[in-house]
Order: structure tokens, then sequence, then C-alpha cells
């Protein structure tokens, strides 16, 4: 894609990254002076054809209508230009200079709590603009907020997972209809999690951004109280009552709890003022962004230094008292991660219960659940196949919507129609991750070929590459292997399971497959390919050097645990463990499960059979 223009207008300068439904590039536009930057998305080729291609083209669309309708706004991208070429789709936005959110965190840790008041006032003034015209983001986090270069202040971006609610602009979830659940894990609420967002989601999904962003903590190493769901941030960093307070009224776990509109939220910001409330202009944003600017340099936060006020005895005393509550708060249940030992996790009920689902997760039962077995031996695991179909995420969890299981093991995301089997039921899922994992490419041994781009891969599962010639390999026919929960298209040869799909993969020069990273290094027979944006730019599945398969089983490559864990590997994914929110024991083993493997202990030991810890 590197050079090429599209339109006859847009010239791709480099790849900014992607997700499940498009690519974005930046590029420049050779049609106006200067040939200024511009933003280009693609939408994914991969799933043209199929349902799932048909709602990622209508939440394509939706983000350019978004776009075009809202696009006036100084603090919304605007839309440049919308079209399609040789069947594929392209959407041209304002290109947005500056950092965004994840990058400034990442680079000075965490925001004072001045600069994380602007960033709330700055995205709620866009929330109000666009709950108005019964838009619903649907994921804020750091990476879609740009703290723009100009004038600094946040812009909030990608609007490709918006979706329009019911015109009566309700503040509760629509139970009419639902949505795909787009889930980005931390930032996700519950009802959406379920396909059911509301306005509050957005108001969720800002509130977490802002608590990372004072904490320097991403929302998955922030521990909850296991009876009030309340997340315990505050000992983390020295913040004003007032603004903690608001901060946990917006990540409320019960939307009902939340605020209700980004308004209230505003409302309650400016009474940090000490009752100056900043005007809110939306159809004039310079002017409310000079207002503010002068409000940020006057405003102070509610707590005060005790060294103002008390003298050094009575200091030396309260030190001695607030380092006896921090000791004591850590060893208390509260605070689940903080256990560094499966023997250390409270409460884990007795019994035995079963559980089943993703093949990725079959080191995980032989290398680790006996260990939790033999530390709690009346915590008993028992592992139970699928009746009548080969074991699978989406099996884990028709296994779980039957009762015949107590929580799933799953590798990918629960989809639209597994949300709406549970609704139909009366039953909501809770989806904890636990670990990164990625999808690696297998081959035969023999194909002589360096790697592959996301877009190649995609275009060969969707058929349109058929030959390895086309992609700078040898003259050999394409003979793509897929499952049928998981793939579409009569060019793919279905295979039952992924033991099956190797062993036909290892007698097939032209074949390919994809599956765990982990369980393509774990092969002999096959060959793991690098996989990048673009081609200059391929990352390894496995740490190099790579270990020829002559070497194998005495030697295996090891994961490239490094380029997972930043996200430079482009195929990752997370492991997570399902259960059914039913207040019953079943649901109790799940999250005990899912805690005892996000310990120390539990993640040490993922490390060791080959996944990435996520804490």
């Amino acid at each position: 894609m590197s050079n090429s223009t599209l339109g006859g207008r847009y010239q791709i300068v480099n790849h900014l990254g992607g997700g499940g439904f498009g690519q974005t590039y930046l590029a420049e536009d050779l049609h106006l002076p200067g040939n200024p930057h511009c933003v280009v998305k693609q939408l994914n080729p991969q799933f043209q054809g199929t349902s799932f291609g048909k709602e990622a083209k209508r939440l394509f669309d939706r983000e350019a209508q978004v776009l075009y309708n809202l696009g006036g706004d100084f603090q919304i991208p605007r839309l440049l230009a919308c079209f399609e070429e040789e069947g594929e789709f392209y959407l041209v936005q304002e290109f947005i200079p500056g950092n965004d959110l994840k990058q400034e965190i990442e680079s000075i840790q965490s925001l004072n709590e001045n600069l994380v008041i602007e960033l709330l006032q700055d995205i709620l003034e866009v929330l109000i603009l666009i709950h108005q015209e019964n838009i619903i983001h649907r994921d804020i986090k750091p990476a879609n907020i740009i703290r723009r270069e100009t004038d600094h202040k946040f812009i909030l971006i990608d609007f490709g997972a918006a979706t329009q609610i019911n015109t009566q602009k309700s503040s509760s979830p629509s139970y009419r209809s639902m949505t795909i659940p787009i889930c980005t894990p931390g930032y996700t609420p519950e009802e959406q999690l379920r396909g059911k967002p509301c306005f509050s989601s957005d108001i969720y999904g800002l509130g977490m951004t802002a608590i990372e962003s004072i904490t320097g903590l991403h929302p998955l190493d922030i521990p909850e109280d296991s009876k009030s769901r309340k997340l315990i941030w505050r000992d983390k960093v020295q913040v004003s009552f007032s603004l903690a307070n608001i901060l946990d009224k917006m990540v409320s776990y019960d939307f009902g709890k939340r605020y209700q509109s980004a308004q209230e939220v505003l409302d309650d910001l400016e009474k940090l003022n000490g009752g100056n409330k900043t005007a809110i202009n939306i159809g004039n944003n310079r002017l409310t962004a000079t207002i503010k600017s002068i409000n940020s340099r006057l405003r102070c936060p509610v707590w005060v230094k005790p060294s103002q006020f008390i003298q050094p005895a009575i200091i030396s005393l309260l030190l001695v008292i607030i380092c006896l509550t921090i000791y004591l708060i850590s060893q208390s249940c509260l605070n689940k991660f903080s256990n560094k030992k499966f023997c250390q996790v409270s409460n884990v009920p007795s019994g035995i219960f079963s559980y089943g689902g993703s093949t990725v997760w079959v080191s995980i039962r032989k290398e680790i659940d006996p260990v939790i077995q033999k530390e709690l031996p009346n915590f008993r695991l028992r592992y139970t196949q699928p009746d009548g179909e080969v074991p699978s995420s989406h099996a884990g969890i028709r296994m779980l919507l039957n009762n015949q299981i107590d929580f799933a093991q799953f590798s990918v995301l629960i989809n639209e129609k597994e949300y709406q089997m549970a609704g139909e039921r009366g039953i909501r899922f809770k989806q904890i991750p636990v670990a990164i994992d990625g999808a690696g490419i297998a081959v035969h041994p023999s194909l002589n070929i360096a790697g592959l781009t996301v877009e190649q891969f995609h275009k060969i599962y969707a058929g349109k590459i058929t030959n390895w010639n086309q992609i700078g390999g040898p003259n050999l026919e394409i003979t793509p292997y897929g499952k049928k929960d998981r793939d579409f298209g009569n060019h793919i040869i279905f295979v039952p399971t992924t033991t099956e799909a190797f062993r036909q993969l290892a007698n097939n020069p032209g074949g390919i497959y994809y599956t765990s990273a982990t369980l393509v290094l774990s092969q002999c027979s096959v060959k793991p390919l690098p996989v990048g944006h673009n081609i200059n730019t391929l990352v390894p599945p496995y740490k190099e050097p790579f270990v020829p398969l002559s070497q194998c089983p005495q030697k295996y490559n090891k994961l490239n645990m490094k380029a997972f864990e930043t996200g430079e590997y482009p195929l990752s994914r997370r492991l997570s463990v399902v259960i059914k929110q039913n207040s019953q024991i079943e649901e109790e083993a799940g999250e005990a499960y899912a805690n005892l493997l996000l310990t120390n202990q539990g993640q040490e030991l993922l490390e060791k059979v080959g996944f990435v810890r996520i804490r």
C-alpha cells in the first residue's frame, strides 16, 4: 500500500494502525497546495461477502455519516472524501497533528489533576454534541484521543464504532435492538459488552481514560472490590476528593448509578472552580478553550499538604498511621491482584466445577490447572468436551448457555449472535482477560516466502490472492485451511481440528493455516511466518534467531513476547475466562479461576507455557 495513490489524489505515506474493521494510513492530498496530510481508512476486505462484512460496511458508512454531520465542529475531524475503488472502500478525513493520549501517558507516566480536568471538559463537550444527535461513540480510550499541537486541546477521533440509538434519547440501554459489541478491554462497560450501549457507556469509557491518565495504570491493572465492584484506585495517586468522587460516579459498574448525561458531569466539574462556571459554548470552541486555559491556571485542588499546618511530631505520627493503613489494605482481600500465590486468593469456592472451550488453552489445562489443583485441592476442576462438535471458543459458549459447564475458556470476543442468545435466556456474560496471545500463520516448510502483510493475509482468506506468485512466492496455488465458526468462503478447506489442519498442511506445499502462535511454534512439521503492516516491517511471532525445524523436537522456537506485549506484532489477542453473572456458585468459581490466573504466580506460569502476561 505504501506510495500507492488512491482516488487519483491521495498518496499513501505510511501505515498508522488498524483493527478488526479496517486499516488506517497517513496520506498526502496531491490536489491541494503543499500536499497537506490527511488520514485514509480502508475497510478490511477480508470480511466482504459475509454477514460480519455487511455489519462492518454499515459501521464504515456510519463513521462517514457521523463525520459529515458533525465535522464542522472544531473538536471532531472533518470528512474530506468517501469513495470506492477496485471493490475496496475508503474514507478520507482531516489529519490531527499531535500525540495521542496513550503516547502521552507512556512518556510522562501520568497527567496532573488540572490537565485531567481539561481532558474531561474537552471530551465532554464533544459527547454533548454527539449525544444530542443520538450517537454513541462506543470506543473512548487514550489511543482515540489526540492532544492537538496547535492549541493543546484534546480531540476525540475514530468514530468507526459509533452507533445511533433510539430517537427517544433514553439514557438506558435499548432492549429492542442490539448492536455489534465493540470491546476494548478495560474501557468497555458491561451493558456495551451485551450489545446494548447507552449514553453513559461513553461516560464510563471517558472516566476510565481519566483514571488511567491520572494514575498511569491501565484499567485492567486497577483492582476492584469483589462485592461492590467499585474500583480501588484512590490510594495510587494524590487527587482531590471532589474529582475522585466524579470519576468514581463516571465508572460505576451499574449504568443506572452513573451520570446519565455528559452535561451532568460537566456541571459537577465546574463546581471544582468554587462555583465559577466555565462558559460552555459548543458553537464557539475557540472562546471556550481560552476561558478554560485561564481557569486551569487559577484552579487549585482541594487537598493541602499537611506540612503547611501540622507540627513535625504530629506529621511523624500520621506517617506511621498511614504506612500501617497501607500495609493492612495491601494484605486485605479487597485488592485481589496483590496476591502473589494461588493459596492467597480469597473467595475460592469448594466443589467440582466443569469448564471447557478454546483449544488454545490446552497448555494451560495441562501445565497450570494441575498446579491449581495441588495447591487448592477443594477447588476441583473438570474439563468437559462438547457433545457432537470439536472444542472451540464458540463451542464453550454454547456449553455455557446449555448449563453443561460452569465457565468457559475463550480466545476470541463473544459475538453478537452469542450475546443475543444469552439475552433471550436472561443470561449476562462477563469476559475477564487473563493473558495475551496472538495468531500465528503456518505454511509448509518448503514454501520460499519471507512473510505476509496483514493485507495479504486478509486477501488470501477472502479469495482475492490465490497463488503464491502474486506476492513474491513460487508459482503454486494457495490452499487456505480454516474453521467453520471462524472463516467464510468456498475456496477454504474446512478442518474439524487444529491437529488435522497441521497434518494436512504438512502434506500440502501451497497450504496456509492460522491459529494460536503458541500452537504453531510447538509444531515440527510447519513453518511460522513473520507478519507486518507492510513488507518492510515484518515481525516474527518467534524470538530470533529462528530455530530450524530440523532441530525440533529437541529444541523449539520461543514466542516473541516483547512484540506481543507492545503490540508490534499485528495479530495479537487476549485469552479470557467467560462467566455467567447469576450470583450463583458457578459465577464465583469462574471469577476465582480468573483471579488465580491473574496472580503473580498465575502470570508467571502463563508466561512459561508461551503466553504474554497481562499484568
